[in-house]
Protein backbone atom coordinates (compact mmCIF):
# COMPACT_ATOMS: atom_id res chain seq x y z
CA UNK A 1 0.00 0.00 0.00
CA UNK A 2 2.81 2.44 0.94
CA UNK A 3 4.56 1.82 -2.38
CA UNK A 4 1.35 2.81 -4.17
CA UNK A 5 0.61 5.93 -2.11
CA UNK A 6 4.08 7.54 -2.23
CA UNK A 7 4.37 7.70 -6.05
CA UNK A 8 0.81 9.09 -6.15
CA UNK A 9 1.68 11.81 -3.65
CA UNK A 10 4.83 12.70 -5.55
CA UNK A 11 2.90 12.95 -8.80
CA UNK A 12 0.21 15.14 -7.19
CA UNK A 13 2.87 17.41 -5.68
CA UNK A 14 4.62 17.78 -9.03
CA UNK A 15 1.35 18.59 -10.80
CA UNK A 16 0.47 21.23 -8.19
CA UNK A 17 3.90 22.82 -8.53
CA UNK A 18 3.62 22.83 -12.32
CA UNK A 19 0.17 24.41 -12.17
CA UNK A 20 1.38 27.14 -9.84
CA UNK A 21 4.37 27.89 -12.06
CA UNK A 22 2.17 28.11 -15.13
CA UNK A 23 -0.32 30.41 -13.38
CA UNK A 24 2.32 32.86 -12.13
CA UNK A 25 1.54 36.32 -13.37
CA UNK A 26 3.56 39.53 -13.28
CA UNK A 27 1.57 42.75 -12.91
CA UNK A 28 2.95 46.15 -13.90
CA UNK A 29 1.64 49.71 -13.56
CA UNK A 30 2.61 52.49 -15.96
CA UNK A 31 5.18 54.96 -14.62
CA UNK A 32 3.80 58.20 -16.07
CA UNK A 33 6.88 60.27 -15.24
CA UNK A 34 9.10 57.88 -17.22
CA UNK A 35 6.77 57.36 -20.19
CA UNK A 36 5.99 59.49 -23.25
CA UNK A 37 3.29 59.78 -25.88
CA UNK A 38 3.84 62.03 -28.88
CA UNK A 39 1.33 62.73 -31.67
CA UNK A 40 2.53 64.17 -34.97
CA UNK A 41 -0.16 66.29 -36.66
CA UNK A 42 0.64 67.00 -40.31
CA UNK A 43 -0.93 69.50 -42.71
CA UNK A 44 -2.37 69.41 -46.22
CA UNK A 45 -4.39 71.55 -48.60
CA UNK A 46 -3.63 73.98 -51.42
CA UNK A 47 -2.17 76.52 -48.98
CA UNK A 48 -0.58 74.05 -46.60
CA UNK A 49 2.64 76.06 -46.70
CA UNK A 50 0.87 78.71 -44.64
CA UNK A 51 -0.17 76.30 -41.89
CA UNK A 52 1.72 74.65 -39.08
CA UNK A 53 2.54 71.06 -38.35
CA UNK A 54 2.09 70.27 -34.69
CA UNK A 55 3.65 68.03 -32.09
CA UNK A 56 1.25 67.07 -29.32
CA UNK A 57 2.18 65.34 -26.07
CA UNK A 58 0.16 63.81 -23.23
CA UNK A 59 0.42 64.74 -19.55
CA UNK A 60 -2.03 62.46 -17.78
CA UNK A 61 -2.40 58.74 -18.43
CA UNK A 62 -2.38 55.43 -16.61
CA UNK A 63 -2.21 51.77 -17.49
CA UNK A 64 -1.52 48.21 -16.46
CA UNK A 65 0.00 45.06 -17.88
CA UNK A 66 -0.49 41.47 -16.77
CA UNK A 67 2.01 38.98 -18.15
CA UNK A 68 1.90 35.25 -17.30
CA UNK A 69 5.39 33.78 -16.77
CA UNK A 70 7.06 32.92 -20.08
CA UNK A 71 3.84 33.62 -22.00
CA UNK A 72 3.94 37.03 -23.68
CA UNK A 73 1.30 35.81 -26.14
CA UNK A 74 -1.20 35.69 -23.24
CA UNK A 75 -0.31 39.11 -21.84
CA UNK A 76 -2.93 41.83 -21.39
CA UNK A 77 -2.24 45.54 -21.76
CA UNK A 78 -4.58 48.42 -20.92
CA UNK A 79 -4.10 52.19 -21.13
CA UNK A 80 -6.25 55.22 -20.39
CA UNK A 81 -5.45 58.81 -21.40
CA UNK A 82 -7.09 62.00 -20.17
CA UNK A 83 -8.00 63.72 -23.45
CA UNK A 84 -7.93 67.11 -21.76
CA UNK A 85 -4.27 66.65 -20.84
CA UNK A 86 -3.01 66.83 -24.43
CA UNK A 87 -0.76 69.84 -24.98
CA UNK A 88 1.16 71.38 -27.88
CA UNK A 89 4.96 71.28 -27.75
CA UNK A 90 5.64 73.21 -30.99
CA UNK A 91 8.65 75.50 -30.98
CA UNK A 92 8.59 78.93 -32.62
CA UNK A 93 5.01 79.85 -31.72
CA UNK A 94 3.71 82.36 -29.19
CA UNK A 95 1.91 81.44 -25.99
CA UNK A 96 -1.25 82.93 -27.48
CA UNK A 97 -0.96 80.72 -30.56
CA UNK A 98 -0.29 77.67 -28.41
CA UNK A 99 -3.36 78.35 -26.27
CA UNK A 100 -5.55 78.83 -29.36
CA UNK A 101 -4.32 75.59 -30.97
CA UNK A 102 -4.97 73.65 -27.76
CA UNK A 103 -8.41 75.24 -27.34
CA UNK A 104 -9.38 74.26 -30.90
CA UNK A 105 -7.97 70.73 -30.50
CA UNK A 106 -9.85 70.07 -27.28
CA UNK A 107 -13.16 71.78 -28.01
CA UNK A 108 -13.67 71.36 -31.78
CA UNK A 109 -11.67 68.22 -32.63
CA UNK A 110 -11.58 65.92 -29.61
CA UNK A 111 -14.65 67.40 -27.89
CA UNK A 112 -13.19 66.49 -24.53
CA UNK A 113 -16.25 67.70 -22.61
CA UNK A 114 -18.20 64.83 -24.20
CA UNK A 115 -15.35 62.32 -24.66
CA UNK A 116 -12.89 62.84 -21.79
CA UNK A 117 -11.10 59.48 -22.10
CA UNK A 118 -8.97 57.80 -24.75
CA UNK A 119 -8.32 54.13 -24.05
CA UNK A 120 -6.64 51.03 -25.42
CA UNK A 121 -7.31 47.43 -24.37
CA UNK A 122 -5.33 44.59 -25.89
CA UNK A 123 -7.09 41.36 -26.87
CA UNK A 124 -4.15 39.38 -28.24
CA UNK A 125 -0.39 39.52 -28.82
CA UNK A 126 0.81 38.07 -32.13
CA UNK A 127 3.83 37.93 -34.44
CA UNK A 128 6.21 37.67 -31.48
CA UNK A 129 9.84 37.62 -32.59
CA UNK A 130 12.96 37.60 -30.39
CA UNK A 131 15.42 40.50 -30.52
CA UNK A 132 18.69 41.28 -28.76
CA UNK A 133 16.90 42.99 -25.85
CA UNK A 134 13.46 41.41 -25.87
CA UNK A 135 10.77 40.82 -28.49
CA UNK A 136 8.87 42.62 -31.20
CA UNK A 137 5.16 41.91 -31.50
CA UNK A 138 1.78 43.15 -32.66
CA UNK A 139 -0.54 44.40 -29.94
CA UNK A 140 -4.02 43.72 -31.26
CA UNK A 141 -6.78 45.49 -29.42
CA UNK A 142 -9.54 48.05 -29.16
CA UNK A 143 -8.80 51.79 -29.31
CA UNK A 144 -11.55 54.10 -28.10
CA UNK A 145 -11.25 57.71 -29.25
CA UNK A 146 -13.93 60.40 -29.56
CA UNK A 147 -16.51 57.88 -28.39
CA UNK A 148 -15.74 55.43 -31.20
CA UNK A 149 -14.06 52.05 -30.69
CA UNK A 150 -12.04 50.43 -33.49
CA UNK A 151 -9.73 47.46 -33.72
CA UNK A 152 -6.08 48.43 -34.17
CA UNK A 153 -2.80 46.58 -34.63
CA UNK A 154 0.12 48.27 -32.92
CA UNK A 155 3.69 47.19 -33.79
CA UNK A 156 5.79 47.36 -30.64
CA UNK A 157 9.16 46.49 -29.13
CA UNK A 158 8.73 44.84 -25.74
CA UNK A 159 11.31 44.24 -23.04
CA UNK A 160 10.25 42.44 -19.86
CA UNK A 161 12.38 42.12 -16.73
CA UNK A 162 11.45 41.59 -13.08
CA UNK A 163 12.23 45.28 -12.50
CA UNK A 164 10.25 46.83 -15.34
CA UNK A 165 8.34 46.51 -18.60
CA UNK A 166 9.22 48.70 -21.58
CA UNK A 167 6.88 48.93 -24.59
CA UNK A 168 7.65 51.31 -27.46
CA UNK A 169 6.63 51.85 -31.05
CA UNK A 170 4.71 53.89 -33.61
CA UNK A 171 1.23 53.56 -35.05
CA UNK A 172 -0.75 55.64 -37.56
CA UNK A 173 -4.50 56.14 -37.27
CA UNK A 174 -7.05 58.08 -39.32
CA UNK A 175 -9.19 60.68 -37.60
CA UNK A 176 -12.19 59.90 -39.79
CA UNK A 177 -12.17 56.30 -38.55
CA UNK A 178 -13.13 57.71 -35.15
CA UNK A 179 -15.80 60.15 -36.31
CA UNK A 180 -13.45 63.14 -36.28
CA UNK A 181 -13.50 65.64 -39.13
CA UNK A 182 -9.93 66.89 -39.66
CA UNK A 183 -9.74 70.55 -38.75
CA UNK A 184 -9.49 73.02 -41.62
CA UNK A 185 -9.48 76.77 -42.17
CA UNK A 186 -9.43 79.22 -45.09
CA UNK A 187 -12.26 77.33 -46.73
CA UNK A 188 -10.31 74.07 -46.61
CA UNK A 189 -7.20 75.50 -48.25
CA UNK A 190 -5.29 74.81 -45.04
CA UNK A 191 -6.18 71.67 -43.12
CA UNK A 192 -4.87 69.01 -40.82
CA UNK A 193 -3.98 65.68 -42.40
CA UNK A 194 -6.38 62.85 -41.71
CA UNK A 195 -3.53 60.55 -40.59
CA UNK A 196 -2.03 60.98 -37.15
CA UNK A 197 1.25 59.33 -36.23
CA UNK A 198 1.52 58.30 -32.59
CA UNK A 199 4.89 57.45 -31.05
CA UNK A 200 5.11 55.98 -27.57
CA UNK A 201 7.63 54.79 -25.04
CA UNK A 202 5.92 53.31 -22.00
CA UNK A 203 7.74 52.23 -18.84
CA UNK A 204 5.83 50.18 -16.28
CA UNK A 205 6.95 48.97 -12.86
CA UNK A 206 5.85 45.93 -10.84
CA UNK A 207 2.61 46.75 -9.07
CA UNK A 208 2.57 43.65 -6.87
CA UNK A 209 4.66 40.52 -6.37
CA UNK A 210 4.15 37.62 -8.75
CA UNK A 211 1.75 35.00 -7.41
Amino acid sequence: MVRTIIPGLLLASWLIGLSQAQSQEHAYSVATNESTFTIFVGKSGALSGLGHEHIVAVKSFSGEAHIPSNALNRALFSLEIEAGSLFVTDEGITDKERMEIERTMKSKVLEVSHFPKISFQSVSITDIKPTTNGETALLNGHLTLHGVTNQVRVPAAITVTPEQLHVSGDVTIKQTDFGIKPYSTAGGAVKVRNELKISFSVIAKPSRPAH
